[in-house]
């Protein structure tokens, strides 16, 4: 059933939010709706957010900060047989509409709810609501009741949560609308009463899920606490004498009512000592309470219902506009990328990747998640087209255990991850697991067969070795971390179903280091790619200094010790030449200190002078910066998988250095692009410096050609057009998508 559907935003001062809830609506799985949003009297660059969508919304005004004056807006607006409500700080999951919609199967339904999750997206702020007729919520309910109490003048009715309430609009114009009065307290309450009184019936489905993050307003404050109570009493004391005669009698009403006054009073005692309210407030909402009760209790005696009106359904009307939603070329996917690492956290190289992964695979219509770490307790949140699931490592008893033995960190966050992607699983048909070697993480998901999990290659702890002699020092550490790390490691690459590399030298060295051959039928070539910025960081400097870049961690296997060892020569010899450190630089070396302290110890006078820089970790922002500002780029690692770094350098235009190791030779063309140095090698460093510092024409050439290549092979489109062809040659054999293309073996492998 695709019945046309109107989703109604009702907005006031939610600049900041509103655009996260309408660029979540292209998700929507639904072929069949548009989208309203109704613009308060709003004293922020509102307007200005939804100027930047065109004619892909309908845009209305509301002259009074009133929800149900909004509302009915909304609804005159509205030229779809159903009218949803979201709110403007509420994200739906992409099923929620499609889902509702199946609701409206009988013509007897006249609204349809789902769950709220609150603002952490694991609990549920509202599932099933049943209310009575003086306004008095029950939200315990565990059996869904929507095959009792839908009848006219009952007692008690389900009523919707106003952030996921669906109604047929036949029903609203019925029922006469929202009922201006009501603020912003009780308003869905009262028109779902209404509608159960004309007949329909107002249900819930189990499946269809909004998320709400509870943005402060001009109503709670970032605490969620009100500001005032003063309206909440007025509709209540409205709410109950319009909707308590003839069913309750006048005792059972004013009952009812002084229930309600209890736990309200209960609620401010908390609130003053818990510290939330001081004194003075928890007297003044006593006040508001009283005279707000007596003023809508009066009103409601002497005036009749203001709702929807003609005028505003003749003032109002515009056609159907259907909403742009995201269209994939190829069947949608539904991603789950694992990585413990991602923004705006700090994060590596394979934060970055999966970032990158998983917007651009977003922006094409692809349903993602990311499993990555959290502080303080688990939440969901919608971030740039991707669903991101921030876990807490939960402790698991010993005798839960993974396929093999690892440290106990390692175990417990892997089974926390693997959890989680179940929890994603039960409302989601997952495609696809993608889970980095590094930590293991997808340890647990590889082992559960009703997963397709694929493993990425990255730097691992063999390959690390080497460049970490202190692990060496503590024997207790290399026997009981180190070494269970590299054996299930190698574990990992035997048993793993599919492999994602970013280079042939990261399978090589797999390879030799672990003695696994890595079959091509198991194995998919993906060279990282990124998003352009060039555009937006241009150089800034206009001086005569040759500026030489390093980004990274300050360690050994990052080649920094090499590099260090060049500089004072180089700056003898030129005069006019820079270097810019630009990573953590608080890790000891094998002799206890950090390489930032060695050097200054002997070249101390060369940060007097501001020609070496150290600037320790920086912000995306100082980065890209310090890239485009840069004339050369020098990174002489002893191993990278990859090197994300050098493509970061290239799209700006520079020429690089790197060593003639793992990636790095599949992403700088030696003497043409940049140089490839001997790892480990001083001289081989010092002269390549020297070449390109000494000649200005040759860093042009050879900047020129990196930018060149970095079009060609190295953007995020060109990455995830590779990673789709792997995914779909997965799905493909695997067989179980009926609507997946066949595609050749040849396209999965790009030589680089």
């Amino acid at each position: 059933m695709s019945l046309p559907v109107s989703i109604v935003i009702n907005t006031y001062n939610r600049a900041a939010t509103i655009s996260n809830t309408l660029d979540s609506l292209a998700f929507l799985d639904y072929p069949n709706f548009e989208v309203i949003v109704v613009n308060g009297p709003s004293t922020d660059n509102t307007q200005e957010v939804l100027k930047r969508y065109g004619r892909a919304i309908k845009v209305g005004e509301c002259p009074a900060a009133n929800l149900s004056v909004s509302r009915n807006i909304g609804i005159a607006m509205a030229e779809g047989e159903i009218v949803a409500f979201i709110d403007d700080d509420a994200v739906p999951e992409p099923e929620w509409l499609g889902r509702i919609v199946a609701g409206y199967a009988s013509e007897e339904v006249g609204g349809v709810g789902g769950f709220v999750y609150d603002h952490t997206g694991y609990s549920f702020q509202s599932r099933y609501i049943l209310c009575d007729r003086v306004g008095n919520a029950v939200f315990g309910c565990e059996e869904n009741p929507s095959d009792s109490f839908n009848f006219p003048f009952t007692r008690q009715y389900c009523s919707l949560m106003g952030t996921n309430a669906t109604y047929r609009k036949k029903a609203l114009l019925e029922a006469g609308g929202f009922d201006e009065y009501f603020a912003y307290f009780l308003d869905e309450t009262d028109v779902c009463l209404r509608i159960v009184d004309c007949g329909y019936k107002v249900i819930f489905v189990d499946d269809a899920f909004v998320h709400h993050k509870f943005a402060p307003s001009h109503l709670r404050d970032t605490r969620r606490v009100l500001k005032d109570r003063t309206q909440i009493a007025k509709s209540k004391g409205y709410f109950t004498l319009r909707n308590s005669p003839g069913v309750l009698t006048l005792y059972e009403a004013f009952e009812g009512l002084q229930s309600w006054l209890e736990m309200v009073r209960t609620g401010l005692r908390w609130e003053m000592e818990h510290g939330l309210i001081d004194a003075h407030e928890h007297h003044t909402f006593h006040h508001q309470l009283d005279t707000g009760i007596e003023e809508g209790m009066r009103e409601a005696l002497s005036r009749p219902r203001q709702g929807l009106c003609e005028t505003t359904l003749l003032e109002h009307a515009r056609p159907f506009v259907p909403y742009p939603v995201k269209r994939t070329q190829t069947p949608r996917l539904t991603l789950c990328f694992l990585s413990q690492d991602y923004p705006p956290a700090r994060y590596g190289g394979i934060g970055k990747w999966t970032r990158e992964m998983a917007v651009e695979l977003g922006s094409r219509g692809h349903y993602v998640h990311v499993v990555t770490r959290g502080d303080g307790h688990d939440r969901v949140d919608f971030e740039d087209g991707v669903w991101v699931h921030r876990i807490v490592p939960r402790y698991f008893p010993e005798e839960e255990k993974l396929a093999c033995d690892v440290p106990d960190t390692i175990r417990c966050y892997a089974l926390t991850a693997h959890q989680e992607v179940r929890r994603i699983a039960r409302h989601h048909d997952i495609d696809l697991v993608s889970a980095p070697i590094w930590d293991l993480e997808g340890l647990a998901c590889l082992a559960d067969a009703s997963l397709r999990t694929v493993v990425s290659l990255h730097t691992t702890f063999k390959l690390m070795l080497e460049s970490h002699p202190e692990w060496n020092c503590d024997q207790n550490h290399r026997l009981n971390y180190i070494d269970k790390m590299i054996r299930a490691e190698t574990w990992v690459l035997a048993n793993a179903p599919w492999v994602m590399a970013n280079s042939r030298g990261v399978v090589n060295a797999m390879r030799d280091a672990y003695g696994v051959e890595l079959a091509a039928q198991r194995l998919g070539l993906v060279p990282h790619g990124i998003e352009d910025l060039s555009a937006k960081y241009a150089a800034s400097r206009r001086d005569d200094v040759v500026r030489v870049l390093f980004v990274g961690r300050l360690e050994k296997r990052k080649g920094i010790d090499l590099l260090l060892q060049c500089i004072p020569g180089l700056c003898r010899e030129f005069p006019q030449l820079q270097f810019v450190i630009a990573g953590e630089d608080d890790l000891q070396n094998e002799h206890g200190r950090t390489y930032r302290e060695e050097f200054s110890s002997h070249s101390g006078t060369l940060l007097g002078e501001r020609r070496v820089l150290f600037t320790g970790r920086v912000s995306d922002d100082e980065l890209f910066r310090h890239y485009a500002d840069c004339d050369i780029f020098a990174a002489p690692s002893l191993f990278e998988s990859f090197g994300l770094i050098f493509i970061e350098a290239m799209m700006f235009g520079k020429p690089v250095i790197g060593s003639r190791a793992g990636g790095m030779a599949e992403v700088i063309c030696d003497g043409a692009n940049g140089f490839l140095v001997d790892p480990g090698n001083w001289e081989s460093l010092y002269e390549a410096l020297r070449k390109l510092v000494s000649d200005h024409e040759l860093r042009r050439r050879f900047g020129g050609h990196s930018r060149r290549i970095f079009e060609q092979y190295f953007t995020c489109a060109k990455m995830v057009d590779q990673a789709l062809a792997f995914y779909e040659r997965i799905l493909f054999r695997h067989g179980d998508r009926e609507d997946t293309v066949k595609l050749s073996a040849d396209s999965v492998a790009v030589e680089v």
